[in-house]
């Protein structure tokens, strides 16, 4: 009985601390992971950010993402930092398929226009955790991936 005892309580800490890192609790400021994704991995064109008209035209955003801020570069690469912001972590699921069509879009217009870029796209970033989305098309997957994982965690 007593080993019962300590098992169940051992049980109900556990579950306790993983409820703890609900990915619902998870809030980013997508301007600042945005910026940081811009100016902390290195790119071979110069990105910068787009208007609001701008990414409707670039990406299908499904409704119920309130905030996107995207970088792009000058249209001579395939490189971008987008990160997108869902009223819920089911239409963060919904853009993270957006984005996946997008970069397969990407990869077709650039493997006749300029080929060399397809390899940043095979290898492109695109995680979703929570509400939150977030795009990356550089060489530079390393730091890309740190600077996602700290905002993502």
């Amino acid at each position: 009985m007593k080993k019962l005892c300590a098992f169940l309580a051992a049980a109900v800490v556990c579950a306790s601390m993983t409820s703890c890192g609900n990915q619902k609790d998870l809030t980013v400021d997508v301007n600042a992971m945005a910026k940081d994704l811009a100016e902390k991995v290195t790119y071979q064109d110069q990105i910068a950010p787009i208007d609001g008209d701008m990414a409707g035209m670039v990406y299908d955003i499904p409704e119920g993402v309130d905030n996107a801020v995207i970088y792009m570069g000058s249209g001579a690469t395939a490189e971008e930092a987008s990160v997108f912001e869902a009223k819920d972590e089911e239409t963060a699921k919904k853009m993270k398929t957006s984005a996946e069509e997008h970069i397969k879009k990407q990869r077709d217009a650039f493997e006749s226009y300029i080929p060399e870029e397809v390899k940043k796209l095979d290898k492109a970033i695109v995680e979703q955790k929570g509400r939150y989305v977030a795009v990356c098309v550089t060489d530079d997957t390393e730091n890309a991936k740190k600077v996602i994982d700290g905002y993502l965690k």
